[in-house]
Formats: C-alpha cells, sequence, structure tokens
C-alpha cells in the first residue's frame, strides 16, 4: 500500500478536521428529538494545506497522486500529526488550487483527506 510521502510538510495554520456524524435525528410534533445511533464509525474529514520546500518534491507528489493513489481514488497510510498514529486515508478532493510562491521553488497545495475514527 502507498503511503503519504515523508516530504510533504503538513502546515498547522488552516488545520482543521470534520468529523461526521454517527446518529440520527427525527424530530417529534412534540419538539422533543429522538437520536439514534446509526454507524459504528464515521469518516473524519482533514483539510490542510500541504507545503513543498522545492520545485522537485511539488513534481513528486503530483505524480505520486497520479501514479500511486490514482488520482486520490486508492487508500494510502497516512501518519497522523496529532497523534502519529498511522491510518489509512484517501484524497477526497481535486488538487485545483495549487500555489507557487514565486521566487522561492516553493508550492503550497490545500486539500482535504478522509480517515476512519477509531
Amino acid at each position: 500500500m502507498a503511503a503519504f510521502p515523508t516530504y510533504v510538510q503538513i502546515l498547522a495554520e488552516g488545520y482543521e478536521k470534520d468529523r461526521e456524524s454517527a446518529v440520527i435525528r427525527t424530530p417529534f410534533e412534540d419538539g422533543m428529538v429522538k437520536q439514534l445511533r446509526s454507524k459504528s464509525r464515521v469518516l473524519v474529514a482533514r483539510s490542510f494545506t500541504a507545503g513543498f520546500d522545492t520545485l522537485a518534491n511539488y513534481q513528486a507528489f503530483i505524480t505520486w497522486f497520479q501514479t500511486d493513489v490514482d488520482y486520490g481514488a486508492s487508500w494510502f497510510d497516512f501518519t497522523d500529526p496529532e497523534d502519529l498514529v498511522v491510518r489509512q486515508a484517501r484524497i477526497v478532493n481535486k488538487l485545483d488550487k495549487e500555489r507557487p510562491i514565486f521566487g522561492t521553488g516553493k508550492w503550497r497545495v490545500p486539500m482535504t483527506i478522509e480517515t476512519w475514527s477509531a
């Protein structure tokens, strides 16, 4: 199985988690709301900006994205920066907002990945 490249920097600024709900809510006529657990685990989306210090690293990542994880369709090993636990992940969005930092060779790529909750 592919692994998220170690040369990718996950920038802390803008890092967010969005946990899917595991319950179904049903409102009643009297105003009460019933909740039932509907899932044993949920997907957790992590949005962040990936930083690349060199053009070569950025290009290597694009090649990895296209070949190793089939444009984001395949799962890969991702070391969670919060607790350093390796989780299965996949890239959710297309990579469409890639930004060079002109004159530095650095690149920034916003992305969202999803993992299963523990």
